[in-house]
């Protein structure tokens, strides 16, 4: 086991959630303030290296082996998203980030929640 901390189509309430970690032990939510600030990708967001601290909110899990190795397809680890570990109140869970990549021009994501961003976005009828 292992755990894994996740910011956007991996959370609750999303199809990779769904997909992938709805069977996995749901440890809790939390907003940490980390290196790295958050931006959009379109559908998907991702975090960027960076010299302050941003508020990220995460969801944290503890995943199986098979797991581990579906999420690390689903994120292009190690070409696409890169992953390091995290302190979270729950011990430490990797994360995975950008890196290496030019992502001048995105937007960004304020708050650091990409849910909030999303349903932000989605027009009210």
């Amino acid at each position: 086991m292992r755990r894994i901390a996740v910011y956007g189509t991996l959370r609750r309430n999303f199809g990779n959630y769904r997909a992938l970690l709805e069977e996995q032990e749901f440890l809790g939510q939390e907003t940490l303030d980390l290196p790295y600030r958050m931006v959009s990708l379109g559908g998907f967001p991702g975090l960027v290296v960076s010299d302050k601290l941003h508020p990220i909110v995460i969801e944290v899990f503890n995943i199986d082996d098979e797991c581990a190795r579906s999420v690390d397809g689903l994120e292009g680890y190690p070409t696409f998203y890169t992953r390091t570990e995290i302190p979270t109140s729950f011990g430490d869970a990797w994360v995975y980030y950008l890196a290496n990549k030019d992502f001048k021009g995105l937007a960004p994501v304020e708050e650091g929640d990409w849910l909030k961003f999303i349903t932000a976005k989605i027009p009210v009828q």
